[in-house]
């Protein structure tokens, strides 16, 4: 179906109706029960793991104390507490929630040609891809970043043990750290890199919405098989990486502080290249189905 949409950007001011747009529908988004659940669940396995840490971990002196960072959810050495697996094991259906829907639920709502007629086509998909893009990162950051400052206040800073209980300064461990993506912010500054980190992810959930976004732009009849492309890209390369004896898993490369891993540059990079056609998709169905 064909709309024709009378432009309000061309009298408005394209960068303060663009702003609009983003505004209005970054507040949409975040009120949706999909991103709230999202939010919910995140914080939840959050708190799980951040108590779960002060009760095993009171009254250790601080010379027996871990490197607070290495007990975040998100920390690979962290194997004790399950809490980070439980993340990574949902992390292909959760990613979706925050924004990934928000296309489908406005042409099911038929809100897209009331709000295309506000703001404009081009404002109002252009707004659509960036408030997906960063509903995703708040939902994904915010509860990880609240457990990075709770273990800053709760735990000793003074700490600098490892979970694999070895000498900080063998050789051996000394090479395991050489390891990491961009180390030196690790030993100079280990709170940065875990906020960093934490919006590395945040940025790969804004990624991801907007990939599902362009998906749903050819009109898929349910909106439950939208789950499914990332579901895919995510599946598709651990299957690509088990071929090649690689490890092309999100569990890895989401997760801090791994062992002798490598691959991120094609993991983050088939990723930021399937943003890519994203955009690019969403540019020509909006031209193809709402422009004259």
């Amino acid at each position: 179906m064909v709309y024709v949409v009378y432009d309000s950007s061309f009298h408005l001011g394209g960068k303060g109706v663009l702003f609009q747009s983003i505004r209005s529908q970054m507040n949409i988004m975040l009120q949706k029960k999909t991103a709230i659940l999202a939010f919910y669940i995140i914080l939840g396995l959050v708190f799980c793991n951040y108590i779960v840490n002060v009760l095993h971990y009171r009254g250790y002196d601080v010379n027996e104390m871990y490197q607070p960072v290495k007990l975040l959810l998100l920390s690979e050495e962290n194997i004790t507490v399950p809490f980070g697996t439980y993340f990574m094991q949902i992390y292909p259906i959760l990613v979706v929630l925050p924004a990934g829907f928000s296309l489908a639920a406005d042409r099911q709502l038929n809100t897209t040609t009331f709000l295309s007629a506000r703001v404009g086509v081009k404002n109002y998909f252009i707004g659509k891809v960036i408030a997906a893009f960063f509903t995703a990162f708040i939902i994904f950051s915010v509860p990880l970043l609240l457990e990075v400052l709770l273990n800053y206040l709760s735990f000793p800073k003074g700490a600098m043990g490892n979970l694999l209980n070895m000498n900080i300064y063998s050789d051996e461990y000394t090479n395991i750290v050489k390891h990491y993506p961009f180390y030196k912010i690790y030993v100079t500054h280990p709170y940065l890199y875990a906020i960093g980190w934490i919006c590395l992810v945040g940025v790969t959930g804004g990624m991801l919405n907007v990939i599902t976004i362009a998906i749903s732009t050819f009109r898929i009849p349910y909106k439950v098989l939208l789950f499914l492309p990332v579901y895919f890209i995510l599946q598709g390369m651990y299957w690509i990486g088990d071929l090649f004896h690689m490890k092309l898993s999100h569990f890895f490369f989401l997760r801090m502080f791994p062992i002798y891993q490598s691959g991120y540059l094609i993991f983050y990079g088939t990723i930021f290249i399937l943003f890519l056609l994203a955009n690019i998709i969403i540019g020509v169905r909006c031209w193809k189905d709402y422009i004259i």
